[in-house]
């Protein structure tokens, strides 16, 4: 079976003194406060707590959707409890090896992405003290990949009896890392299509064999590329990012943009 993620130690890279100051530099800052507030609460179904990871280069709205609909599902039709949403951006290394110039600092997309979840929560009935944005994996001196942040966080809530972690993930993603079933110790994965995006060939037989590996409805069909590629067109970006966020956008990064980058595919 091909393998999806990289065992060889990844290289140090230098991160900005914005990325690593976020919340005073302790990045598990936002895990002690998810972990303080499952203890205090008893839960007549199985405690959930479902993770996400991403580039987030910049966040839209459907990245917040898309973790809506995954947590409706497992409540509605699989007996569980979500007690927290946990959105995790990947690490500055990985982006820019992905994007290259078109990188947006990870502080940037930390703030985005809690603008984005703050004006959505309301929008989409969402309980807005169960979605969290972590910076734990953003703040590592290295680039880890998601089954390495699915270990660590597992390992930081090993003391919560009979919690259960599901990692959340689009189409695109699961096709790519053949089903999340080598090295990934999720107790279940929702895998989210979006339009013109479905699971095909041996990911869709994957996710039809695998137990505890659900497959939902497609959301719409937005992307951080078609962001990055508007440029400073408010209209197209109005329709793919929250208010608070797009305004934070346009003054903090658009500035920052190369002016003469080809487009590099996105999420």
């Amino acid at each position: 079976m091909k393998k999806f993620f990289i065992k060889r130690e990844q290289p140090v890279f230098p991160l900005s003194e914005a990325t690593r100051s976020l919340h005073g530099a302790h990045c598990n800052y936002v895990r002690d406060m998810i972990k303080q507030q499952i203890l205090k609460k008893k839960y007549d179904k199985t405690p959930v707590i479902l993770l996400t990871t991403g580039s987030y280069n910049p966040a839209h709205t459907e990245h917040v959707m898309m973790m809506k609909k995954a947590a409706n599902e497992l409540e509605e039709n699989h007996n569980k409890a979500v007690v927290a949403v946990i959105i995790s951006p990947s690490h500055d290394s990985y982006v820019r090896r992905k994007l290259g110039s078109r990188q947006i600092d990870g502080y940037h997309r930390y703030h985005i992405l809690m603008k984005t979840v703050e004006d959505m929560v309301n929008d989409i009935d969402m309980d807005p003290s169960l979605c969290f944005v972590d910076t734990w994996e953003l703040q590592q001196e290295r680039f880890c990949d998601h089954p390495v942040v699915m270990k660590n966080l597992r390992a930081y809530m090993q003391d919560i009896p009979g919690l259960e972690i599901w990692y959340g993930c689009g189409a695109d993603l699961y096709s790519k890392c053949c089903g999340l079933c080598n090295g990934h110790s999720a107790d279940g994965v929702v895998v989210v299509s979006r339009e013109g995006s479905a699971l095909r060939g041996a990911a869709l037989k994957t996710v039809e064999s695998t137990k505890n590996h659900i497959l939902i409805d497609s959301v719409a069909p937005k992307s951080s590329t078609e962001i990055r590629d508007a440029g400073v067109d408010s209209t197209v970006l109005a329709d793919l990012m929250s208010p608070s966020a797009l305004e934070y956008y346009i003054k903090n990064v658009v500035p920052t943009l190369p002016k003469d980058d080809s487009p590099a595919e996105g999420e």
